[in-house]
């Protein structure tokens, strides 16, 4: 679903480089967890595209049926569109890897020169953020890149009538422009 705003926008993980959602789906800061956006997903369908426009396909010798593929299935769309994996991930696991991830981002800023203030206020909300995400744990489901490279960016869904929803840590995503 492209914009016609002046394009779409990705967000890539800081650390693998791996695509992990855009702004084609809504978004807004979760309130009460600095640094954590919320995406609503939507449902989409998946196969079924498969479509023989070969003329007679009784005289080129294929049986009946054959060349056509109309098995549909529904998908969520950023878990498909991203080719999220699942991850499993107990709350211990979990709280390691937020402050692992962190101090990841922390030291990134830093090589990339921005000023101490926002580092500092950055490390100041990420309490608050690692507790939004640490309370909500048994009820999320966490999903990681196509490569299982946990040393980026991890998101989290959460089932919701609407469609399900996702949290990102949004500091250790950058933004690309297609």
């Amino acid at each position: 679903v492209l914009r016609l705003r002046g394009g779409l926008e990705i967000w890539v993980c800081a650390f693998s480089g791996k695509e992990m959602c855009s702004d084609a789906f809504p978004s807004e800061p979760v309130e009460g967890a600095p640094g954590i956006v919320k995406v609503q997903s939507r449902l989409m369908t998946s196969g079924g595209e498969e479509i023989n426009i070969g003329g007679n396909a009784s005289a080129e010798g294929a049986d009946e049926g054959e060349g056509v593929d109309d098995s549909v299935e529904t998908v969520d769309a950023i878990e498909f569109t991203f080719k999220l994996q699942a991850f499993d991930m107990d709350k211990a696991a979990l709280k390691g890897w937020l402050k692992t991830y962190f101090q990841a981002i922390r030291k990134m800023k830093k090589e990339a020169g921005i000023p101490q203030e926002e580092i500092k206020a950055f490390m100041a909300g990420a309490p608050e953020a690692a507790k939004f995400l640490l309370g909500k744990a048994k009820e999320l489901e966490m999903f990681i890149n196509e490569d299982f490279d946990d040393k980026g960016a991890i998101c989290f869904r959460e089932w919701s009538e609407k469609g399900n929803i996702y949290y990102y840590i949004k500091e250790g995503l950058k933004v690309q422009r297609c």
